[in-house]
């Protein structure tokens, strides 16, 4: 009986256990509503990165049943992705730093995305792709300086793979800009915008230049070289007192200009003697004036001459036979300022090829001649047109053929002086369209006059006074 009852007792735990084994449901994953993505939203140029797709069911729940191909359209090229217990990857890799786009076609058809960054679901994702360290430096300017002038010059920088570089969140870098001379400094890469920087400077040196641009190791980035240009002395201005008296000192100021109307103000360096002439019966003491007493293109010296009589001083460089000039007063006597009047239309004086005014200035003959010669190697100076006059302004534009667009026309500014006196100011400079344009700007009652002279490749600046 006892063995019996052990047998039912069994059996009823063999049923109840059986009836709970039956009464369990497996619930398996929907159909793929979705691909859920885990990616980078930004990278560097040359960092990889893993892009993780996973098939999704409408209640979030990994479809691990999901196995087979699915097309990754990265702007628009197709990618394609091997899935494996519902899970697919692709690690993406760009040296061309921009915006990547990115979608999934199941069966060739769009399919919806969700990822970490929003919460809702979206047709497609972006990975940003951003440049990576400064490794390459351009450097961008015209290819000559002239001594004791500033210089301008751009640093564009690069990365290794030749992106941009305009964001600099990577971290500081440090570029450490200097010439073969006396000019360094140093760059942040957060003082750099959209990848750029402008940087003046003023050389000195009298050779060729190198620029070059290093890293803080040290590492060269960029060069480039400029040539140095040898001022040619082709006008000289002298300004000497009214009156002196004989056998005392007076002074004398002597500035020279190169053939663009510069102050060469490396004279001192590269310069020869000036002589200095007169037509008078007496002698001038010194008549000698040598380069090392130019400081800045100017030299101050003190002269003597011996007989009460009126002259002229010319002054010429040795080795030089072109060579103009222009005289003012050194001390002008005081004048007691007149109103200014209107501007009014007057006619054009005649013109007379004369490079000097005399002491005593004549009817119709200009009390100021500016002469302005353009290198042959600009182009053919062919006409001058007159583009406004008006309120004491004068525009001038340069007709110049055979135009050699790789030659920086550097800009002039310079005041206009008659007997000391300044009745106005000169402007020589290149507009947005390569032309060569001269804006000239003077009191009322003066009036300019250009004179073109093609032998020379020189334009006359000629000034009237009403």
């Amino acid at each position: 009986m006892l063995i019996n009852g052990i047998k039912i007792l069994l059996s009823l735990i063999f049923v109840f256990y059986s009836t709970c084994a039956l009464a369990q449901i497996k619930v398996e994953s929907g159909n793929i509503s979705y691909f859920q993505v885990n990616y980078k939203k930004t990278v560097r140029a040359g960092e990889e990165t893993t892009i993780t797709i996973t098939a999704k069911d409408p209640f979030d729940n990994d479809v691990t049943d999901f196995s087979g191909k699915v097309i990754l359209k990265v702007n628009n090229k197709d990618e394609v992705i091997t899935f494996s217990s519902g899970v697919g990857s692709l690690k993406f890799y760009s040296e061309t730093a921009g915006k990547y786009n990115f979608k999934i076609y199941l069966e060739n058809e769009p399919f919806k995305i969700k990822d970490s960054y929003t919460s809702g679901f979206l047709n497609e994702f972006n990975i940003y792709v951003l440049n990576n360290k400064i490794s390459k430096v351009e450097i961008t300017t015209s290819p000559e300086f002239i001594p004791e002038y500033e210089k301008e010059f751009s640093i564009v920088v690069y990365d290794k793979f030749g992106n941009l570089v305009n964001d600099t969140s990577y971290g500081e870098q440090s570029l450490i800009i200097q010439t073969n001379g006396s000019f360094k400094t140093i760059i942040r890469n957060k003082e750099l915008e959209n990848g750029r920087k402008t940087i003046k400077f003023i050389p000195s040196e009298l050779h060729d230049i190198k620029i070059e641009v290093f890293d803080e190791n040290k590492s060269l980035l960029g060069s480039k070289t400029l040539a140095f240009v040898r001022q040619i002395p082709k006008y000289i201005k002298i300004a000497m007192p009214e009156k002196t008296r004989a056998g005392e000192e007076f002074e004398v100021k002597l500035s020279v200009y190169d053939q663009n109307g510069l102050l060469i103000k490396v004279y001192d360096k590269i310069g020869k003697p000036v002589k200095l002439t007169h037509n008078g019966s007496g002698r001038l003491i010194p008549n000698i004036v040598y380069p090392q007493q130019f400081s800045k293109g100017i030299a101050i010296v003190k002269l003597i001459y011996t007989k009460n009589e009126q002259i002229k001083i010319t002054p010429s460089i040795e080795g030089y036979e072109k060579i103009s000039y222009s005289e003012g007063s050194k001390e002008p006597a005081q004048e007691t300022p007149k109103e200014e009047k209107a501007p009014e239309i007057v006619k054009k004086p005649e013109t007379k090829e004369k490079i000097m005014p005399d002491k005593i200035v004549r009817a119709k003959e200009p009390v100021k001649i500016l002469n302005l010669f353009i290198p042959k190697n600009i182009g053919s100076l062919e006409n001058v047109e007159t583009l406004k006059e008006e309120n004491g302004i004068k525009i001038l534009k340069l007709v110049i053929s055979n135009r050699n667009r790789d030659i920086e026309v550097i800009k002039v500014n310079r005041n206009i002086e008659v007997n000391g006196r300044e009745i106005g100011s000169l402007s020589l400079y290149e507009n947005q369209e390569g032309e060569i344009e001269i804006e000239i700007k003077t009191l009322p009652n003066y009036t300019v006059n250009p004179v073109l002279d093609k032998s020379q490749n020189l334009i006359k600046l000629e000034i009237y006074k009403d």
